[in-house]
């Protein structure tokens, strides 16, 4: 009886079968539920208007992670990005409304609190409505992933492995040779420095370039994914696992955690694509996991490239993972009350920095720092780190308009993105769409879109060159009588050109 019900509640949460009663009735059932378990404390502890706006955000997000978990066709970055509203955001928010203050660094932007957290509400809404109104265009048409094997030689894997970890290399060196930076203080999470120490230490007009260009390690960590692929045979790729695990080290060492963190989301929506293996995770219950491993990894580096007590404790692990450095709600707050009361609005004025950012400042020595950076420093210290999240920069741009009309475009794209990656069956892309998402995910976390491109452009760069040199055939696969096994291959078996 007990291995009757195990087997039901699996398949329900999996999707592979519907619920016993509708699933519109059960979404609405347990929203309800979770809204007034959490909604009657707040009104109660904080009967104001921030509290009225709160239980609004609260409502709303408590229903577009519910309908992201409920749809047949699960959408682990949808999912991902409601992850991120409630880690950064609400989290912080919920916390400024019971405390009474939304401060940071010592600053208090509790003056700001009622606008950020309509900010957030009008954000939160056009997010679920971009992600679900492409799923509904769509029709719903990616109720599964459909994967397929990566057939290549293991001596091309090799190649590109220890190509890319080469590149990365010299453009350590070069970084080192041309900013006088402290290679020693480079390993910042394994000594006794504070993070940050090494990029801190550079200096140049170039610094941006090779920074950038040692991102293109994370390649072998998206190589590896393809290490154990059914096509390779039985041996262990050991030189992958072995660049794989270099190139990580290497770009945690460096103190900056998206580093390795784009690459690793890259990596993990790949091998959704990718696995194989007669018993499967259910999608759901992977992304689950693989969101606590990452909460957790974040949580660890935090703490180690610390600044004070560097134990770990479950007090400092939750301190790094929900103290001020995951605060991106009293920055918005800051936004909110400077916007447009001090500073107008930029319209637009922060992304056109696209057109001139590339130009090096050996060439232009004057190149503005940034117009989103002039708004920060208008009521924050920009060398603090103080961010919020990418909808701050669309409101201090277009205002509100901005922000709905931003943050829909924005869901809707990463939606179709995924929807694209899920559906397809060719090696069109197989590389380029994990990439792309994993990169719009790490985007919506931080202020200055055009800056956090720049950071990624070499990871960017080295996955677009993987797709377009490696030589490789995408074979689908078909899961029969409880074995993943593969039929024809797609596509000549020629050099990609």
């Amino acid at each position: 009886m007990l291995t009757r019900a195990r087997g039901i509640a699996q398949a329900l949460w999996s999707g592979s079968v519907r619920p016993p009663i509708p699933r519109t009735l059960l979404f609405l059932i347990t929203g309800g539920l979770l809204v007034t378990l959490i909604a009657v404390p707040i009104a109660y502890a904080q009967p104001s208007e921030v509290a009225v706006w709160l239980v609004i955000f609260w409502i709303a997000w408590i229903f577009s992670t519910l309908w992201t978990l409920v749809v047949r066709s699960f959408s682990p970055p949808a999912f991902g990005l409601m992850i991120i509203m409630l880690l950064y955001i609400l989290i912080p928010a919920t916390e400024a409304v019971v405390t009474g203050k939304a401060e940071i660094g010592g600053v208090d932007y509790s003056r700001g609190t009622l606008a950020a957290l309509q900010i957030s509400v009008a954000a939160q809404i056009a997010l679920s409505a971009g992600m679900i109104g492409v799923h509904l265009m769509r029709g719903g048409s990616a109720n599964e992933i459909h994967r397929v094997i990566v057939s290549v030689s293991r001596r091309r894997l090799n190649q590109s492995s220890v190509v890319a970890m080469a590149i990365a290399l010299v453009a350590l060196l070069l970084l080192v040779r041309t900013s006088g930076a402290n290679l020693s203080a480079y390993a910042t999470v394994l000594g006794n420095t504070a993070g940050d120490t090494f990029f801190a230490s550079a200096s140049g007009t170039v610094i941006g370039y090779f920074g950038s260009l040692t991102e293109i390690a994370g390649v072998c960590i998206l190589l590896a994914v393809c290490a154990r692929s059914r096509d390779q045979g039985s041996r262990i790729p050991l030189l992958l696992i072995l660049l794989a695990l270099v190139a990580a080290a290497f770009l945690i060492a460096g103190g900056e955690r998206v580093r390795f963190v784009v690459p690793a989301m890259a990596a993990g929506i790949l091998w959704i694509k990718v696995r194989g293996g007669r018993r499967q995770l259910a999608l759901r219950t992977l992304t689950l996991v693989t969101v606590v491993g990452l909460v957790a990894f974040s949580a660890l580096i935090g703490v180690a490239r610390g600044q004070e007590d560097r134990s770990f404790t479950v007090a400092n692990l939750t301190s790094a993972q929900f103290g001020e450095g995951s605060d991106l709600f009293s920055p918005l707050a800051g936004l909110a009350q400077t916007v447009p009361a001090q500073h107008q609005y930029l319209l637009g004025a922060s992304y056109l920095d696209a057109l001139y950012f590339p130009i090096p400042r050996a060439i232009w020595a004057d190149k503005p720092r940034g117009e989103i950076l002039d708004v920060t420093a208008a009521f924050a210290n920009v060398n603090t780190g103080e961010s919020f999240p990418e909808y701050g920069e669309m409101y201090a741009n277009f205002g509100l308009a901005g922000v709905v009309l931003g943050c829909l475009l924005f869901a809707a794209l990463l939606e179709w993105l995924w929807i694209k990656f899920a559906m397809s069956v060719g090696k069109s892309h197989l590389f380029v769409y994990p990439a792309l998402i994993a990169v719009m995910l790490q985007v919506f976390t931080r202020d200055y879109a055009v800056s956090q491109l720049a950071g990624l452009l070499g990871f960017i760069v080295g996955v677009l060159i993987l797709q377009r040199v490696l030589d490789f055939q995408v074979l689908p696969l078909v899961v029969r009588d409880g074995e993943a096994k593969t039929e024809r291959a797609v596509g000549p078996a020629v050099r990609a050109c």
